[in-house]
């Protein structure tokens, strides 16, 4: 199993660094912003993906402003994704920042100019956070429904098919026994149907076929 060298260099801190992301970015979905109360850093945001919370920078906090307003509460189950950017420059050094690189919630990317020192921007992109496909359902409750209601709408065939062809009691009778089986998972147009049929084998057992008369024989044909 190979070893994750980037748990081991992460930076001890109350919050997110940039040193947490030399290698690597981080993604996370806003769980909460809070005021942290400090002049420096007044706005914490709590991320599912990090147990510190991260504290973005003026640049950053315009950049979210810009792509999704001024309610902060509004940010609570968005997405963000975040980078280092090793040229942010503190005190004339290079110390490293953390930028956004992407978020959630908006339409198409966007470039935007952000102030790094005095009198200097540079433009950053804002790339576009996709929602996650939805998980297949998980339909297999569904599926025996549909099968059974399929094995019902056979059976509803069937009796319907001997219906039409009764033509004695016992015929009739065994009708019965399958319709009264049926009877608690019949529609009302399924009831209605073979209520119909039932009648009309009724009628048939009711009114004997009578045979046609016999031709008298023919001349010479013996009787």
């Amino acid at each position: 199993m190979s070893v994750d060298m980037s748990k081991t260099i992460a930076a001890k801190s109350d919050q997110l660094n940039s040193d947490d992301l030399i290698g690597s970015k981080l993604t996370g979905t806003i769980r909460r912003v809070f005021s942290t109360g400090a002049d420096e850093q007044p706005i914490g945001i709590e991320l599912d993906s990090w147990p510190q919370p991260w504290k973005p920078s003026k640049g950053q906090r315009r950049v979210l402003v810009a792509v999704w307003g001024i309610d902060g509460d509004a940010y609570v189950g968005r997405q963000v994704r975040l980078v280092r950017n090793p040229d942010v420059r503190y005190g004339g050094i290079a110390v490293g920042g953390i930028e956004i690189e992407a978020v959630s919630h908006i339409e198409k990317e966007l470039v935007m100019s952000v102030t790094v020192s005095k009198g200097k921007k540079k433009p950053q992109k804002i790339q576009v956070i996709k929602p996650a496909p939805d998980e297949p359902k998980n339909n297999a409750k569904e599926i025996d429904d549909l099968r059974h209601k399929m094995v019902i709408e056979s059976e509803v065939l069937s009796l319907g098919s001997a219906m039409g062809a009764v033509t004695d009691s016992a015929g009739m009778d065994a009708c019965r026994a399958t319709f009264s089986k049926l009877s608690s998972k019949l529609t009302a147009e399924q009831r209605t149907a073979l209520v119909a049929l039932a009648d009309a084998a009724k009628l048939r057992i009711a009114v004997p076929v009578v045979p046609a008369a016999a031709e008298p024989p023919k001349s010479g044909e013996l009787v």
